[in-house]
């Protein structure tokens, strides 16, 4: 490792020196600094995707492998704080290639996580009627085309008692995923109306508990859905679409957003697929 690093930074010296005569030093190191992370962001999904640690992408290598060739990683900023905010932003670029539709020059994928600690009696969620110490987490992705405006395409929060998730399986609270999008707001209007309608004081909020189930919302738009798959021209399911986005190492592992997004929003028909039954003939070849 050491010869390694030697390596490098030989490597960046003489690039370093090589420009002296028209440009600064600390400005070209500056520009390696960045561009080294993003690089590193990108390998990071590269080596994500061909892990393939749902394994989801067995019938869809090529499908894969062609996201690879165009993905770039424009983005991203880790945040973590002794005081326990966790917070993760990236944008994930693809380049428009002859299998994407109606797409001038890229589309893109922002992620946003964050992880915050509560204090006791914060109201974390009035439309959800929530309050107490504990710990927020909020997982969000859009879409974007183009120059065009960003839309959100999955939304997971979750409301928990304590700093680790709770040893009881997760409640999913009403809201998202009984909703059908026809705009860009029409969530958080249900959410204001949700509000309203309760007329919810603070003594009628839930308080979180270390010993409680913690709660979870999440929902995926599925127009939002369609339009992605058919922009980039990604031969998939939604289901294993979803798989995908959820292999982009741009959040933390520890909580079980990707299980919260299955019981929510594709509930009955996941839990059928985990029942199934496969059955192999004797040369190993599965049974139709």
């Amino acid at each position: 490792m050491s010869n390694l690093v030697t390596s490098v930074q030989q490597a960046i010296l003489e690039y370093v020196n090589s420009k002296q005569e028209t440009h600064i030093e600390t400005d070209v190191l500056r520009i390696i600094r960045d561009q080294a992370s993003l690089l590193y962001e990108r390998q990071l999904i590269l080596d994500a995707l061909t892990q393939d640690p749902m394994q989801q992408f067995l019938e869809h290598k090529n499908e894969v492998a062609r996201l690879k060739e165009l993905l770039s990683v424009v983005s991203c900023d880790r945040v973590v704080t002794y005081e326990g905010l966790s917070s993760i932003k990236a944008v994930v670029q693809f380049r428009r290639d002859t299998e994407m539709n109606g797409i001038d020059s890229y589309i893109q994928l922002c992620f946003d996580y964050e992880r915050k600690p509560m204090q006791q009696n914060d109201i974390v969620s009035e439309d959800r009627n929530i309050k107490g110490q504990g710990t927020y987490i909020k997982y969000k992705i859009d879409f974007k085309k183009d120059h065009q405006q960003k839309h959100s395409l999955l939304n997971v929060e979750c409301w928990a008692g304590g700093e680790s998730p709770s040893v009881q399986p997760a409640v999913p609270l009403d809201g998202w995923d009984d909703m059908d999008d026809e705009d860009d707001n029409q969530m958080d209007i249900a959410k204001e109306a949700e509000t309203q309608n309760g007329n919810t004081s603070e003594e009628d909020m839930e308080d979180l508990d270390e010993d409680k189930a913690d709660r979870f919302a999440a929902y995926i738009d599925p127009e939002i859905m369609e339009s992605l798959l058919h922009c980039s021209g990604i031969k998939m399911e939604e289901g294993t679409m979803f798989f995908l986005l959820m292999t982009f190492p741009f959040w933390e592992h520890e909580w079980d957003l990707v299980g919260f997004v299955l019981d929510v929003v594709f509930g009955e028909e996941y839990d059928d697929n985990e029942d199934e039954v496969i059955e192999f003939d004797d040369d190993g070849n599965e049974m139709v």
